[in-house]
């Protein structure tokens, strides 16, 4: 005789950098004005993505925006200096400074902009049809 057993175990995130970073996310309370809908970050938070009192949304952080991901050279020379610079109030995004200046340790801080540049990645991969190559993969099929 034989029996079947079914276990039910919530997907955990198995990437170290994913899971480090979201950590670093929600203990610093980036969650209140933003959310990062791929991973289920603020999602049911109703203060999240919100309008603040001055009618600016903060955005979603699923995918950073090109002008994170291809900074102008007079800002920074790559997207994690771009992030670091951004996100310690030294350089200005349309005109205006990240409301908040992030106050965590310098390792929470790597690991932040580490998990937000991965989840980008991810967030592309995701987003490109299956078996057709972003113009800037270099890959080769192993099929």
């Amino acid at each position: 005789m034989y029996a079947v057993i079914f276990v039910y175990a919530e997907k955990k995130e198995s990437d170290p950098i994913i899971t480090h970073g979201k950590e670093v996310f929600m203990k610093n309370n980036c969650q209140k004005c933003h959310t990062i809908l791929n991973l289920q970050i603020g999602k049911d938070n109703k203060e999240s993505g919100e309008d603040d009192s001055k009618g600016i949304k903060a955005p979603d952080l699923s995918k950073l925006s090109a002008k994170v991901l291809s900074p102008d050279p007079k800002d920074a020379k790559d997207p994690r200096e771009y992030l670091r610079k951004y996100l310690k109030k030294e350089i200005k995004r349309e005109g205006k400074k990240h409301k908040i200046r992030f106050k965590g340790a310098d390792k929470e801080f790597t690991e932040l902009i580490d998990f937000l540049l991965l989840n980008t990645q991810r967030s592309d991969a995701q987003s490109t049809p299956q078996g057709e190559k972003k113009q800037n993969d270099t890959t080769k099929d192993t099929q």
